[in-house]
């Protein structure tokens, strides 16, 4: 007796396993009628599986991508118990759930090196250079800032020649601080008061000839230096007006004697001329400014360039 099997589909293109030419083959069967695809016994079925529930299938992930990433999360964690502290004040510190983010600050060393508390005496005690030097804000008075205008505006490399010409007619015990262009910086106000006007003439040596100025000074605004050590306390407000004047005085004698181009301070070989061609020679300087770090520092360090 022959079983009659289960309704199948039907191909419709005539695609699939059939007889070609020449035998059996995986291709399109020429001549003869569409094959029928018989289905597979139950038994050889591929068995469903049941549909897992929403939770379950993500506790699944979630543990595949904790088992990968379990490296980083160590790290994470790590971080997060050094920056992040419970606001609340229930027995496990969690309150009403809020966390707060705070600063993670290097803890400072309590008691300095002296000879009775001997801290880091391991190893072979040595000297080393470096190029910043600590500034010490102790005792500072509030600096007053000056807004300074000359008429012309240009030659701009005469205006400390003019300002020192200012200095000497006006503020003469004085010595404040000029960035070569617009801002000067004293500490307490100049015996002028709040604005001086005179006008000035200063030697031009490139074309040999005296040159005026017409020149104000008038009195801005009033920085306080005691913003730095405020920052380096709290971490809070970058003291950045306080940082420029005290940059600015600074610097003001080196440009009284050397050649200033931008940071940095040189000035022309006395002994050996080093020729770098197309009319260039070698001059060396340095190059200083004031930067803050943990504490003030005045940073300074080497500097070269060719000069016509």
């Amino acid at each position: 007796a022959v079983t009659p099997s289960p309704p199948s589909s039907v191909s419709s293109d005539g695609g699939g396993r059939g007889r070609g030419d020449g035998g059996r083959g995986r291709g399109r069967g020429q001549g003869g009628p569409h094959e029928m695809q018989i289905p597979p016994p139950h038994s050889q079925r591929p068995s469903e599986q049941p549909q897992k529930p929403a939770g379950q299938e993500q506790q699944a992930t979630d543990w595949s991508d904790a088992s990968s990433e379990s490296s980083s999360g160590q790290v994470t964690s790590a971080m997060a118990k050094l920056q992040v502290s419970g606001s609340g004040n229930g027995k496990n510190g969690s309150g009403n759930g809020k966390k707060q983010v705070g600063l993670w600050r290097i803890p400072e060393r309590k008691k300095m090196w002296d000879e009775k508390n001997r801290v880091g005496v391991k190893g072979r005690p040595i000297e080393i250079e470096v190029n910043h030097l600590l500034l010490t804000l102790k005792k500072t008075t509030p600096a007053c800032h000056y807004d300074c205008d000359f008429k012309p505006d240009k030659p701009v490399k005469l205006f400390r020649a003019a300002i020192r010409e200012m200095q000497r007619l006006h503020f003469k015990n004085r010595h404040p601080g000029f960035d070569g262009r617009k801002n000067l910086y004293s500490s307490g106000e100049l015996p002028f008061g709040t604005e001086v006007r005179d006008t000035v003439s200063v030697k031009d040596e490139e074309r040999d000839k005296p040159k005026e100025f017409d020149v104000t000074i008038k009195l801005v605004s009033y920085v306080d230096l005691s913003q730095i050590s405020n920052y380096l306390n709290t971490g809070v407000g970058f003291p950045q007006d306080a940082i420029q004047a005290l940059d600015i005085a600074l610097r003001n004698p080196a440009c009284m004697r050397f050649t200033p181009v931008g940071r940095s301070f040189f000035t022309p070989p006395k002994n050996q001329i080093y020729p770098l061609g197309n009319g260039l020679e070698l001059w060396y300087g340095f190059y200083q400014s004031a930067i803050l770090g943990w504490r003030p520092f005045l940073n300074v360090d080497v500097a070269h360039k060719g000069f016509p």
